[in-house]
């Protein structure tokens, strides 16, 4: 879910389609990993964080340069997914990595997936009061909706794109910090991401919050179901299976509006 918003608000705001973003999804846990050899948890995972969120925004100037010409933006996010995903199988190998933050259960639920649940909950009550009741949500509401009027409004375009890009960076580091304790990571795994977050939010609706939510839980629901009765491989092509099925009888999703490129 906090994936798919990140997915939909840089998509929304900025007008990028960041294919990237499953490989910045896994490069927080990389680093929150290397950290975990040398510092405690506390100090290790907001620095994990805060060195990604640099990273995010250097990414946001080079797709922002390649913006105006889609495919080629396109190709840049895939080049730089690539890049990313080289260099951690250079330095990590292709080994499986994962992440204790909370060993433990508490009333026989484990404590990383009850960490999990609260931070992403957490997280998406602080995107909502900040879109609803900031002005920084109001502009990005208002460059989302038209850009030129926003400019002629007198709202930095530029800044509020960067501002989207570091928040769906951030939404990418929590989901990396939440998912690595209960499912191990290796380098090539960004680009399944990529395909649950373009699932949900082609089904949802693109710049639909509420489609996001709705297909996070169909796809959720799906998956358990494959899962359960077919086998664990099958779930992993629900998501592929439910984004081509989409794509070819409601393309707009099943919020969605379209997007307004212009």
């Amino acid at each position: 879910m906090l994936m798919a918003i990140g997915f939909n608000l840089v998509l929304g705001v900025s007008r990028i389609v960041n294919l990237a973003y499953g490989a910045q999804i896994i490069l927080t846990s990389y680093i929150a990993s290397t950290l975990l050899n040398f510092i405690p948890a506390v100090v290790a995972l907001p620095i994990s964080v805060l060195l990604s969120l640099v990273i995010g925004a250097i990414l946001w100037l080079v797709l922002w340069i390649f913006r105006k010409d889609l495919i080629l933006s396109i190709v840049v996010s895939i080049a730089v997914a690539l890049l990313i995903e080289g260099v951690l199988l250079k330095i990590y190998g292709a080994r499986l990595i994962s992440l204790v933050i909370a060993p433990g259960d508490i009333m026989g639920i484990s404590a990383q997936w009850i960490i999990a649940a609260i931070s992403s909950i957490a997280s998406l009550l602080a995107f909502y009061l900040m879109m609803s009741r900031t002005m920084i949500g109001k502009r990005m509401a208002a460059v989302a909706e038209n850009e030129d009027l926003a400019r002629y409004m007198g709202i930095n375009v530029r800044v509020t794109s960067m501002l989207s890009f570091i928040i769906a960076s951030l939404f990418a580091s929590i989901a990396s910090i939440a998912i690595t304790p209960l499912y191990a990571i290796y380098p090539h795994v960004g680009w399944y991401y990529l395909t649950i977050v373009l699932a949900v939010v082609i089904v949802g609706g693109l710049g639909s919050a509420m489609g996001a939510l709705a297909s996070s839980m169909i796809l959720s629901f799906t998956q358990s179901l494959a899962a359960y009765y077919i086998g664990s491989p099958a779930k992993d092509l629900i998501p592929l299976t439910i984004l081509i099925s989409v794509l070819l009888l409601r393309p707009e999703g099943i919020f969605g509006r379209g997007v307004r490129w212009a």
